[in-house]
């Protein structure tokens, strides 16, 4: 990338910024020249806005010609007396919309409570545990 590509990327006029300050438009174009874009802007960060307001750089604006194709023919709409014609010699019956079919829902079948025997687990308060714990396994200690 050249200085005044860079220029115009911050919306500098480089031609202007030349002949106001053609002794700094030379210094920071060698500083530029050495070190990649992004550093440089880094650099110069809080001196490239005061520049980007006293030099603006207004891009040529390109004027594109419209294309003209053929038009999309345009309905006219009906005269009123042929609509009122229709309706009164014809009369409108009502469509008849479908039903929807509803699908029966599937029943739900609940177990009965059995009630537990008087001499179980269940009425002493002990219960079986839902799952099994893991068995721990330790490491032998390492020997020499």
């Amino acid at each position: 990338m050249e200085f005044n590509e860079y220029l115009h990327s911050k919306k500098i006029d480089s031609d202007a910024f030349r002949k106001a300050n053609s002794s700094q438009w030379n210094e920071w174009k060698a500083i530029f020249d050495q070190m990649h874009p992004k550093s440089f802007t880094a650099q110069k960060l809080f001196l490239i806005n005061p520049l980007r307001h006293a030099f603006p750089y207004e891009a040529p604006v390109e004027v594109k010609e419209k294309k003209v194709g053929p038009q999309k023919p345009v309905m006219k709409p009906k005269p009123k007396e042929k609509e009122e014609e229709e309706k009164q010699g014809s009369v409108a019956k009502p469509k008849m919309k479908p039903k929807p079919v509803m699908k029966a829902k599937p029943k739900i079948q609940v177990k009965p409570k059995v009630q537990s025997k008087p001499g179980s687990e269940e009425s002493t308060g002990e219960s079986k545990p839902k799952f099994k714990p893991k068995p721990v396994i330790k490491k032998r200690p390492k020997t020499d």
